[in-house]
């Protein structure tokens, strides 16, 4: 974990660093960096997946805690439920 977390955070800035989640034996983790376009921020909406490709859709907003100018795309880690076998990753 220490090496993911270095690679999220070796080219961070400001305050967006990400809490550590509690590793457990039975859960998938997948990092994505989506592109930020008139917005600051985003969440994650959905995550579906169907055959070999999972599908994360996120919604820009703005978020007041980070100045409106900035559109550094965030490294960002989620934490799956259970052992999930992909092939693909698309963020739409």
């Amino acid at each position: 974990m220490d090496e993911v977390f270095r690679i999220i955070h070796q080219h961070t800035q400001g305050k967006r660093f990400s809490p550590i989640p509690a590793m457990v034996e039975n859960a998938t983790y997948v990092i994505i960096k989506p592109v930020l376009k008139n917005t600051n921020d985003v969440s994650v909406e959905s995550i579906i997946l169907d055959k070999d490709i999972l599908y994360i859709k996120v919604k820009a907003f703005e978020n007041p805690d980070f100045r409106p100018e900035s559109r550094l795309s965030p490294n960002i880690l989620l934490k799956l439920t259970g052992r999930v076998t992909f092939k693909k990753v698309t963020v739409k």
